[in-house]
């Protein structure tokens, strides 16, 4: 059985942006190893402006609670949430703006402790 972690880095793999297709395309042929290196070391952060500090400033897989935050200087941060064994990736982001950053974080935060599995968040998320 695959650990969250190890799911965490297949999806990442397998987003076209992340696993290095879009710069191989464009002629960067070692992309795909690079991205791989850099996203498949998790980094844990204690809190969201320890958080917001790690995505402003670095690439690399950042987790925070049950979060997972993929990021890449070039294509964003691509966020992904992990409930009872099962990791969807429900976001897109770019930083821009700290005190809008920690309301968005309160906002899954809240969602979070509310939802018991990732499709109930998802779908609470997106108001579906």
């Amino acid at each position: 059985m695959k650990s969250e972690e190890e799911k965490v880095i297949e999806l990442i793999n397998q987003n076209y942006w992340l696993n290095g297709t879009a710069e191989i395309k464009e002629g960067d042929l070692f992309a795909g190893v690079e991205n791989a290196e850099m996203l498949s070391n998790i980094t844990e952060v204690e809190n969201a402006v320890e958080l917001f500090r790690y995505i402003e400033n670095y690439q690399g897989t950042f987790k925070y609670k049950n979060f997972y935050f993929a990021n890449h200087s070039t294509y964003g941060c691509f966020v992904y949430i992990a409930k009872n064994g099962k990791v969807k990736q429900f976001e897109h982001i770019s930083i821009d703006n700290f005190e809008r950053f920690l309301d968005w974080i309160k906002e899954i935060e809240e969602i979070n402790n509310k939802t018991k599995t990732v499709e109930e968040f998802y779908k609470t998320y997106f108001k579906i």
